[in-house]
């Protein structure tokens, strides 16, 4: 193969043609350095020719006698880590490919990403992870967009193709396409080759893989008269039943600015559309189409498909970039489960703040399916026993668990998640609590229905949080290293707040902290001996557990969350409730005392609620779906004894709904699934 190199910079800077780069490394002299040798070529921290830059190599090459190499046993990578920019600028709204061989030494593994912004490490694009056991995974911002294999021990072909004005990026394997997904970063300035194998990719620390053969190339686009183009449609996956926030992105790909535009979405036979009117869209600018309906997810692996059309009120030019698609296939929760995530944080620790973003994230995204516990360590907040115990899961500050399972970070718990929704819990978990304010105690009942047999060692625990938690010690001020004072990362919380523009510390007096676990019994690690050494389908239990509360803490703000634990001390199911409602300091106040029962549950056409009152009481109905939606009320006046109240619920879509039932000042909050 001939080598050469050639940079139309000049050209592509002032007028915008195409530009390329194209690299064997034939004509260097072995053991030379490459950002020595090419201005294209450099390092992270921008200095040549030492341990971070990369040396002409002789001993594999696929073509001629050259190549680079990269190696590394170091758990946390390097020191090589080499920037190939490409053309000294941020490739935006054209035709973009890279491409090179490599070679993968066995039992080792290759690295590299694409960096969106000029100054490294402002922008990740894309990474790709080439594991030591023949894994491919492509992770833009976020979970995996692509999980394929590549060949091991020779050399092999590896291409990305991104339409950078139209966000459809594809990976190439040895000429074949391996699948195409959208970025969130949709632009590039550079490669970063770094040689690592992270502790969760692969078996081991080592990298160490070649290269050879090195192209990329960009052709900027073209505009015509008239052309808006859909760039981008964005909905969330999730849980079967769900709702989801649906927006499109849409691109002036024309000379003629863009004043109305309409855009439909067809996704699973229903269809979502917005008519827009009164903009000024000017060439490559972008327009968010939020929908006001949002989404329902639906059971299968569907397209959701937006077309624009009516540009200015007629057709535009090209008809080839009015639609985009995206494939969605959410997962089917099993009946009746609820899934655990405990979050191990402190007000000491400056990256926790992502804890509890995590948290907010999930209550909003996921409420119904995933109860969040912040387990305080080393300040006012801390439990000792519920800290001890989840010491002994986690590697370090912040981190997180599901359902006792591996050390995770707190911002990644939707896929674990998504994973454990699926699984069918052994038993129905089913809190009710009675709250004495003389004594300012609390007993929670947690009654488990068997819907599969177990054998072992399984045990129950229950654990009461308080939301809304504030202070007025320093203990109380929270560490935020996220602050502009210090290292000026972006996190934006829930309600739009960005840490960055927090001071670090945050003072006591700005600080709310929520999900913060207040007690645990009998211990982290349940109630020993809870089960006969054997339980069949259809048994059920009842434990009563008695917290005695501080006077400081508010139970109007708790939540009471029994959990089962199986014989290998994972989180089999959780069960949840609020605690509010209370009557004043010296009487006994009912929360859940009427041992309300839906049956059948889950349903179908019809359910009954059974109500077992000992005194005559007044007795409201509310049911909300999952996204807080009311879908039913009604006022039944005051009653006494046993009572059966028929709901028709054949007009209730399938998913989960929550049923509040209020009897006099106490309220009980159950869930029934509609099939």
């Amino acid at each position: 193969m001939k080598n050469f190199y050639t940079l139309l910079l000049a050209l592509f800077s002032s007028i915008g043609l195409f530009a390329q780069g194209s690299y064997n490394f034939d004509s260097y002299t072995v053991g030379s350095y490459m950002g020595n040798l090419s201005p294209d070529w450099t390092t992270w921290s921008g200095s040549t020719g030492g341990a971070e830059d990369v040396k002409i190599d002789t001993i594999n090459s696929y073509s001629g006698a050259n190549s680079i190499y990269f190696s590394s046993t170091s758990a946390s990578g390097g020191p090589q880590d080499v920037l190939l920019n490409f053309g000294g600028t941020v490739l935006q709204n054209g035709d973009f490919s890279f491409e090179s061989m490599f070679y993968i030494e066995g039992d080792n593994a290759g690295y590299f990403n694409f960096q969106g912004e000029i100054t490294p490490g402002n922008s990740f694009a894309t990474s790709c992870y080439l594991d030591d056991d023949g894994g491919l995974i492509l992770s833009p911002d976020g979970p995996s967009v692509i999980s394929q294999s590549y060949p091991v021990d020779q050399w092999f072909n590896l291409k990305i193709t991104a339409d950078l004005t139209l966000n459809v990026w594809e990976l190439f394997i040895d000429g074949v396409s391996q699948g195409t997904w959208q970025n969130t970063v949709n632009q590039v300035a550079a490669v970063d080759l770094y040689p690592v194998n992270p502790n969760n990719m692969g078996t081991n620390t080592n990298s160490s893989y070649w290269m050879d053969d090195v192209i990329w190339d960009f052709v900027p686009y073209v505009l015509l008269n008239l052309n808006g183009g859909v760039t981008a449609v964005n909905v969330n996956t999730g849980i079967v039943n769900q709702q989801r926030p649906l927006s499109v992105e849409i691109m002036n790909l024309g000379s003629t600015a863009i004043t109305s535009f309409d855009v439909v979405v067809d996704y699973a036979g229903t269809q979502y559309t917005e008519n827009i009117t009164g903009v000024s869209l000017n060439s490559f600018e972008t327009y968010i189409v939020n929908y006001s309906q949002e989404l329902t997810l639906v059971v299968g692996n569907n397209q959701v498909v937006a077309t624009i059309s009516n540009v200015n009120g007629t057709t535009d030019d090209d008809a080839t970039d009015d639609s985009k698609s995206i494939s969605i296939d959410p997962v089917v929760a099993a009946p009746g489960k609820l899934v655990i995530g405990e979050e191990a944080t402190g007000t000491w620790c400056g990256w926790c703040p992502r804890g509890a973003v995590g948290l907010d994230e999930m209550e909003r995204d996921y409420e119904g399916f995933f109860q969040g516990i912040a387990v305080h360590n080393g300040d006012p907040m801390t439990h000792t026993d519920y800290d001890a115990g989840i010491g002994t899961y986690i590697s370090g500050y912040p981190s997180a668990i599901v359902d006792r399972g591996g050390d995770i970070d707190p911002s990644a718990f939707e896929t674990p998640l998504l994973q454990r929704i699926t699984i069918a819990p052994a038993a129905l978990i089913s809190p009710s609590a009675v709250y004495t304010a003389v004594d300012n105690s609390l007993t929670v009942t947690l009654d488990l229905d068997f819907e599969q047999a177990i054998s072992g060692d399984w045990r129950v625990a229950c654990i009461i949080t308080e939301d809304e938690v504030t202070g007025v010690d320093v203990g109380y001020n929270q560490s935020n290293y996220y602050s502009s004072q210090s290292n000026g990362i972006s996190l934006v919380a829930v309600d739009g707040t960005d840490w960055m523009d927090l001071s670090n510390p945050v003072p006591a007096s700005q600080m709310i902290y929520r999900h913060v676990a207040r007690d645990i019994q009998p211990s982290f690690y349940g109630l020993a001996n809870s089960f006969p050494s054997s339980v069949a389908i259809g048994e059920s239990y009842s434990f009563d557990f008695t917290f005695s509360l501080d006077p400081s803490w508010d139970v109007n703000k708790m939540k009471a969350i029994g959990i089962l634990i199986d014989d290998s001390g994972e989180i089999d199911n959780g069960g949840a409730m609020n605690l509010f409602h209370v009557t004043s300091i010296g009487e006994q106040a009912e929360i859940m005392s009427s041992n309300p029962k839906l049956y059948p549950n889950p349903a179908n056409d019809n359910t009954i609620l059974k109500l077992d009152l000992l005194e005559m009481k007044k007795v409201a109905l509310t049911i909300t779906n999952i996204n807080g939606q009311t879908v039913f009320v009604e006022n039944y006046g005051a009653v006494k004894g046993e009572y059966l109240f028929p709901l028709n619920t054949s007009e209730f879509p399938a998913g989960i709904y929550l049923v509040e039932i209020q009897t006099g000042s106490s309220v009980e909050i159950i869930k029934l699934i509609m099939n």
